[in-house]
């Protein structure tokens, strides 16, 4: 039984309780979707195309997160209650650290139990929905693929709109989010605004996200920690397509409609390329859905020890993640290794040593193409469900839809096509602090990261690229190395200061 919700636009207002006063910039979500509205001056919002049964989720920094269900109704006024706690959380900004409560950027932070509730081989596929004006997409489908995160709008219609990464205080450049392993984040926090971004100067234009990782315990106890996640994925939904004699007598009533008016799409080439639609009326056919998506297996494994004495601590994780495509012969696997050392060399001078390695593999054909031709999703919902009837009275075989040079047999492209794409990362951070006296200190990091890239793709005779190769084969292989070491330099003063006292 087929079920339907009624659709329309609510509107609201959403205030504080303690003054009942309008809150400016509270995020208003529709639960489980990507939809969602900020409330304006007034602290109204308005939302579209919201079902009766919808959940909306009203958030905002310093207050409780609030649920309330629709039911039908199309005005709201919401009022959120104050989470003093939570003003009191720490959040990494810049060269240091501040409590929400005395922020005057624009700061966003994500709890990381809400990040690795989501199974996903890497930590920016988990962050879609969880950050007000913060846009979470995947071009690319593709296991492994890096997500696309633009913070508050793009800053340029040409260039790239990545954020920069600073990992442990250390900012990189081209970093892989592969190379990190969710389980190791501490703490994750995403500065919007200029205020915020500013000590990074051009490289935070387009944001900057923060994290920090796990270190070890100085309590002289030791954890050991094995983690297993398993888990299928499918396409839940299919678009439904033509049968072949929907698709057969569609091609006649374009042809008749074009007959005279556009060379080679008469109906005298629809006649000798399909002859009469009632052939097909009982043609099995083919849904290309079914060849081409299918229910994929995932697993992450993870292990972590962590330990150490108030002289030094230590942590050590391991994660193998392995995801099979939806699409067939696509897939991605990948190893990290990460050790973490602090050591208390005095009471004042302290050291901290992080060290990561990984490797990570990508397999199979981009399913999203390259412009109008070679794309493999395309292919599999407009690619003809039935070939030509030969002269024989059976099924002929082509690669190519004769309606469109674009389109090219789904399967064919994804079984005779041998992409791979390999990234290896080592990096390495030391980070020493001296405290000379409570008020002055010295914090001296240094980096050094080394990555290698190969990528190769052949495709053979009957893909769309090879076909249009000179051999009828076309390939490349691309290697790439780079190699970043950085530093810097912080003293810090932090002068002693009274209390006022009314």
């Amino acid at each position: 039984m087929l079920q339907s919700f009624a659709q329309s636009a609510i509107t609201g207002t959403v205030t504080e309780n303690k003054n009942n006063e309008p809150i400016t910039g509270a995020t208003v979500i529709i639960n489980g979707t990507n939809q969602g509205a900020v409330t304006d001056f007034d602290g109204k919002f308005t939302l579209n195309n919201v079902k009766d049964n919808a959940t909306l989720s009203v958030r905002f920094m310093g207050y409780f997160t609030k649920e309330i269900k629709v039911n039908g109704q199309s005005t709201f006024s919401i009022v959120l209650e104050e989470d003093f706690q939570s003003l009191d959380e720490i959040v990494v900004v810049g060269y240091g650290t501040q409590t929400k409560r005395d922020l005057t950027g624009s700061v966003a932070s994500v709890k990381t139990e809400d990040i690795n509730k989501a199974p996903t081989s890497n930590f920016d596929q988990a962050l879609s929905g969880r950050i007000a004006g913060v846009q979470v997409t995947s071009a690319d489908g593709t296991p492994g693929s890096a997500a696309n995160i633009v913070i508050r709008g793009g800053n340029s219609i040409t260039s790239d709109n990545t954020p920069l990464y600073v990992i442990d205080g250390v900012p990189l450049t081209d970093f892989d989010p592969s190379s990190l392993n969710t389980n190791d984040i501490e703490s994750f926090d995403v500065l919007k605004d200029a205020s915020a971004t500013a000590i990074y100067g051009s490289r935070g234009a387009n944001g900057v996200i923060v994290i920090n990782t796990k270190g070890g315990r100085s309590d002289g106890k030791t954890d050991v920690s094995l983690n297993i996640n398993s888990g299928l994925q499918y396409v839940p939904s299919r678009l439904q397509v033509m049968s072949p004699y929907q698709y057969v007598s569609n091609l006649q009533k374009q042809a008749l409609i074009a007959d005279n008016y556009n060379p080679g799409n008469t109906y005298d080439d629809f006649l000798r390329i399909w002859e009469d639609p009632e052939l097909y009326r009982n043609a099995k056919g083919t849904d290309w859905q079914d060849e081409v998506f299918r229910l994929a297996s995932f697993q992450d494994y993870n292990f972590s020890v962590s330990g150490g004495g108030e002289a030094t601590q230590f942590y050590y994780s391991g994660q193998h993640v392995n995801q099979d495509g939806i699409v067939i012969n696509t897939g991605f696997n990948k190893t990290v290794s990460n050790l973490r050392v602090k050591h208390k060399v005095s009471d004042k001078f302290n050291l901290d040593v992080n060290l990561v390695y990984s490797i990570s593999n990508q397999l199979g054909s981009s399913v999203s193409g390259n412009g109008y031709s070679g794309n493999i999703i395309r292919d599999v919902l407009v690619f003809r469900p039935v070939e030509p009837i030969n002269d024989d009275g059976n099924i002929g075989f082509d690669l190519e839809d004769d309606t469109n040079r674009y389109l090219y047999n789904p399967v064919d492209n994804l079984n005779n096509t041998d992409r791979r794409d390999r990234r290896e990362l080592f990096r390495g951070t030391i980070r020493a602090t001296n405290k000379f006296s409570n008020e002055l200190s010295l914090n001296v990091v240094g980096s050094f990261q080394s990555q290698n890239r190969r990528s190769s793709l052949f495709s053979g005779a009957d893909t769309y690229y090879g076909a249009r190769g000179s051999d009828g084969i076309s390939g490349n292989i691309t290697s790439d190395r780079s190699t970043v070491a950085s530093g810097s330099t912080v003293l810090t003063y932090k002068p002693k200061t009274g209390r006022l006292i009314n």
